[in-house]
């Protein structure tokens, strides 16, 4: 049986890296949901001021509520990788302001 793109694109994680705007939230939202979605910086190889941007940017957005959020800025990744759940690096990503 052969699936459409929609449902191939379902089962993939997505992450945010070069691509954190609005617009791609929405319409990772509207494909696959955003529980399949993480965030992604490309650091090092994006410039660190820009990457950390992106990060900013995800914790700002309006096109976000308080529980997408939390789920692309950590727990979806500790969903993919629970071996980081006591990680400094992932816990309380998402509550720095």
């Amino acid at each position: 049986m052969r699936r459409t793109a929609a449902e191939t694109f379902r089962g993939l994680h997505w992450d945010t890296a070069l691509a954190f705007g609005d617009p791609v939230l929405r319409v990772l939202r509207s494909v696959v949901g955003l529980e399949q979605v993480v965030c992604g910086s490309d650091y090092p190889y994006f410039r660190r001021d820009l990457a950390v941007g992106s990060i900013d940017a995800l914790r700002h957005t309006e096109e976000l509520d308080g529980c997408e959020r939390e789920a692309v800025l950590g727990a979806n990744a500790l969903k993919l990788f629970p071996r980081f759940a006591g990680s400094a690096f992932l816990s309380g990503s998402s509550r720095r302001a």
